[in-house]
Protein backbone atom coordinates (compact mmCIF):
# COMPACT_ATOMS: atom_id res chain seq x y z
CA UNK A 1 0.00 0.00 0.00
CA UNK A 2 1.07 3.56 -0.46
CA UNK A 3 0.93 6.23 2.27
CA UNK A 4 -2.79 6.72 1.58
CA UNK A 5 -3.37 2.98 2.20
CA UNK A 6 -4.25 2.35 -1.44
CA UNK A 7 -3.35 -1.07 -2.81
CA UNK A 8 -0.39 -0.71 -5.19
CA UNK A 9 0.43 -4.38 -5.80
CA UNK A 10 -0.66 -7.81 -4.74
CA UNK A 11 -4.12 -9.22 -4.35
CA UNK A 12 -6.50 -9.22 -1.39
CA UNK A 13 -7.74 -12.69 -2.41
CA UNK A 14 -4.20 -14.09 -2.59
CA UNK A 15 -3.47 -12.53 0.82
CA UNK A 16 -6.60 -14.04 2.39
CA UNK A 17 -5.91 -17.43 0.78
CA UNK A 18 -2.36 -17.45 2.20
CA UNK A 19 -3.56 -16.62 5.73
CA UNK A 20 -6.24 -19.31 5.34
CA UNK A 21 -3.34 -21.76 4.79
CA UNK A 22 -1.78 -20.61 8.10
CA UNK A 23 0.81 -18.30 6.51
CA UNK A 24 3.12 -16.30 8.74
CA UNK A 25 2.35 -12.58 8.57
CA UNK A 26 4.89 -9.76 8.74
CA UNK A 27 4.21 -6.10 8.05
CA UNK A 28 6.91 -3.73 6.86
CA UNK A 29 6.50 0.00 7.50
CA UNK A 30 8.60 3.10 7.05
CA UNK A 31 8.20 6.34 8.99
CA UNK A 32 10.20 9.41 9.95
CA UNK A 33 11.72 9.30 13.44
CA UNK A 34 10.61 12.84 14.34
CA UNK A 35 7.09 12.26 13.03
CA UNK A 36 6.39 9.03 14.89
CA UNK A 37 8.85 8.27 17.71
CA UNK A 38 10.01 11.62 19.12
CA UNK A 39 8.14 14.58 17.65
CA UNK A 40 10.39 17.06 19.47
CA UNK A 41 13.50 15.72 17.74
CA UNK A 42 15.28 17.23 14.73
CA UNK A 43 16.13 13.70 13.56
CA UNK A 44 14.32 13.18 10.25
CA UNK A 45 15.80 9.72 9.58
CA UNK A 46 13.62 7.20 7.81
CA UNK A 47 13.00 4.21 10.08
CA UNK A 48 12.24 0.80 8.60
CA UNK A 49 10.38 -1.64 10.83
CA UNK A 50 9.18 -5.19 10.34
CA UNK A 51 6.52 -6.35 12.81
CA UNK A 52 5.54 -9.93 13.54
CA UNK A 53 1.93 -10.93 14.02
CA UNK A 54 1.84 -14.18 15.96
CA UNK A 55 -1.94 -14.03 16.02
CA UNK A 56 -3.84 -13.67 12.75
CA UNK A 57 -7.53 -13.89 12.06
CA UNK A 58 -9.40 -14.52 8.84
CA UNK A 59 -13.04 -13.47 8.90
CA UNK A 60 -15.35 -15.26 6.48
CA UNK A 61 -12.29 -15.98 4.29
CA UNK A 62 -12.36 -12.39 3.01
CA UNK A 63 -10.77 -10.19 5.72
CA UNK A 64 -7.40 -10.49 7.46
CA UNK A 65 -6.21 -8.85 10.65
CA UNK A 66 -3.00 -9.43 12.59
CA UNK A 67 -2.43 -8.81 16.29
CA UNK A 68 0.92 -8.03 17.91
CA UNK A 69 0.97 -10.05 21.11
CA UNK A 70 4.46 -9.31 22.46
CA UNK A 71 5.02 -5.56 22.33
CA UNK A 72 5.70 -3.13 25.17
CA UNK A 73 5.53 0.66 24.81
CA UNK A 74 8.81 2.56 25.01
CA UNK A 75 9.99 6.01 26.02
CA UNK A 76 13.22 6.60 24.17
CA UNK A 77 16.08 6.65 24.58
CA UNK A 78 16.39 4.17 27.43
CA UNK A 79 13.21 2.99 29.09
CA UNK A 80 9.74 1.57 28.73
CA UNK A 81 6.58 3.68 29.02
CA UNK A 82 5.61 5.54 32.20
CA UNK A 83 3.54 2.59 33.48
CA UNK A 84 4.18 -1.14 32.94
CA UNK A 85 1.85 -2.23 30.17
CA UNK A 86 1.51 -4.14 26.94
CA UNK A 87 0.66 -2.72 23.52
CA UNK A 88 -1.63 -5.06 21.62
CA UNK A 89 -1.73 -3.56 18.13
CA UNK A 90 -4.18 -4.82 15.54
CA UNK A 91 -3.54 -4.16 11.85
CA UNK A 92 -6.39 -4.71 9.39
CA UNK A 93 -5.72 -5.63 5.79
CA UNK A 94 -6.78 -2.12 4.72
CA UNK A 95 -4.19 -0.46 6.97
CA UNK A 96 -6.60 0.64 9.70
CA UNK A 97 -5.22 -0.09 13.15
CA UNK A 98 -6.23 -0.41 16.77
CA UNK A 99 -4.46 -0.65 20.10
CA UNK A 100 -5.42 -2.04 23.49
CA UNK A 101 -3.10 -1.04 26.33
CA UNK A 102 -3.62 -3.13 29.48
CA UNK A 103 -1.68 -1.63 32.38
CA UNK A 104 0.05 -4.15 34.63
CA UNK A 105 0.96 -2.06 37.69
CA UNK A 106 -2.00 -3.03 39.88
CA UNK A 107 -3.36 0.50 40.29
CA UNK A 108 -7.12 0.64 40.54
CA UNK A 109 -9.03 2.81 38.08
CA UNK A 110 -9.86 5.29 40.84
CA UNK A 111 -6.12 5.89 41.36
CA UNK A 112 -5.52 6.72 37.71
CA UNK A 113 -5.52 10.40 36.81
CA UNK A 114 -5.68 10.63 33.03
CA UNK A 115 -7.70 12.79 30.65
CA UNK A 116 -11.19 11.56 29.85
CA UNK A 117 -10.22 10.99 26.21
CA UNK A 118 -7.09 9.88 24.44
CA UNK A 119 -4.94 12.73 23.15
CA UNK A 120 -5.31 13.05 19.40
CA UNK A 121 -1.57 13.86 19.11
CA UNK A 122 -1.68 17.21 17.28
CA UNK A 123 2.13 17.01 17.01
CA UNK A 124 1.70 13.86 14.88
CA UNK A 125 -0.15 14.95 11.71
CA UNK A 126 0.09 11.45 10.20
CA UNK A 127 -1.78 9.93 13.17
CA UNK A 128 -5.57 9.96 12.82
CA UNK A 129 -7.57 8.89 15.87
CA UNK A 130 -10.93 7.40 14.89
CA UNK A 131 -12.47 6.20 18.16
CA UNK A 132 -11.39 5.66 21.77
CA UNK A 133 -12.81 3.68 24.68
CA UNK A 134 -12.21 3.22 28.41
CA UNK A 135 -9.63 6.01 28.66
CA UNK A 136 -9.99 6.25 32.45
CA UNK A 137 -9.45 2.55 33.08
CA UNK A 138 -6.55 0.11 33.19
CA UNK A 139 -7.41 -1.05 29.66
CA UNK A 140 -7.83 1.89 27.26
CA UNK A 141 -8.19 1.17 23.56
CA UNK A 142 -8.57 3.08 20.33
CA UNK A 143 -8.92 2.76 16.57
CA UNK A 144 -6.66 4.88 14.39
CA UNK A 145 -4.76 5.20 11.14
CA UNK A 146 -1.12 6.15 10.77
CA UNK A 147 0.01 7.31 7.34
CA UNK A 148 3.25 5.33 7.00
CA UNK A 149 5.65 6.22 4.18
CA UNK A 150 5.51 2.56 3.09
CA UNK A 151 3.19 -0.19 4.23
CA UNK A 152 3.82 -3.73 2.95
CA UNK A 153 2.29 -7.04 3.94
CA UNK A 154 4.39 -10.20 3.64
CA UNK A 155 3.13 -13.74 4.02
CA UNK A 156 5.09 -16.96 3.99
CA UNK A 157 3.08 -20.11 3.58
CA UNK A 158 5.47 -22.68 2.14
Amino acid sequence: MNNKRELTSGSEKTFCDAVNRDADLRIYTEFRYNEHIDTSSDDNDLISEVSEFHETVLIEKTWVAGIMTQRQPISLPDKFGPRPSMSFFLYNQNGEQAIARPYLDGLSSKDIHVPSSIDSHPDMPKYHLQTAWDTNTNVPSSNFVYDFEKFKYYVKDD
